[in-house]
This record gives C-alpha cells, structure tokens and sequence, in this order.
C-alpha cells in the first residue's frame, strides 16, 4: 500500500505479480487514487519497488503491461529505464472484453 509520509493515508497500491518459477522475472502493478496523480508518488513507488525485485528479489527481469492508451503509466515506466517491447494483443480479459497491452521490461545483466 502507498501511504502518505505526512498522514499516513492510504492513496494507492504496487508489488510484484506473476513471479517466475526460477524466481528470475516478474511483473510489476500498480495503481493509485485519482487526486493524487501527476504528483510524483507513482514515479516514487515503482523505483522503490523495481529496486527492491532487483536488489533483494535477484530478478533479472521486471515487466509492465500499459494499457496503449495509458499515456501517464508508461511515460512513468520509460522515465525509469523500462523499454517498450511491443503491443501484445488481447492480453488482458476484463469485464467480458480483451484488450491489448503495451509490455515494458527492465532487464539487469
């Protein structure tokens, strides 16, 4: 859970989904509370995140799937190092409808 450093609130959610069975590459999420979008937290918490998976986690491998129209999310991914690797297309099943999605990867050597 993202919280507020000043008051503690709650704003948002990230982690780790999808874990490979050798424990090398897995996906990361996150969302966040409308109001505080464009402010920098998000930015915060998938470096925190990704830093962790790579540094504690000893992945090799993180991915993020945006939404194509996501313009915000994968603006963030790229500004931290992430590549875009293509449109996968009907990757996500919701709400009795597919969608595609845009895959973003950092890998570490």
């Amino acid at each position: 859970t993202f919280v507020l450093k000043e008051t503690n609130e709650p704003i948002g959610y990230g982690g780790f989904f999808d874990i490979s069975d050798n424990r090398t590459e897995s996906e990361i999420g996150y969302g966040i509370i409308k109001e505080f979008w464009g402010q920098g937290y998000v930015s915060e918490a998938v470096r925190k995140i990704s830093d962790f998976g790579f540094e504690n986690m000893a992945l090799k491998r993180i991915i993020g799937r945006v939404e194509p129209g996501n313009i915000p999310s994968a603006h963030i991914l790229e500004k931290l190092g992430y590549q875009d690797e293509g449109v996968r297309k009907n990757d996500e099943q919701a709400r009795g409808q597919s969608f595609d999605m845009t895959i973003w990867a950092k890998v570490i050597t």
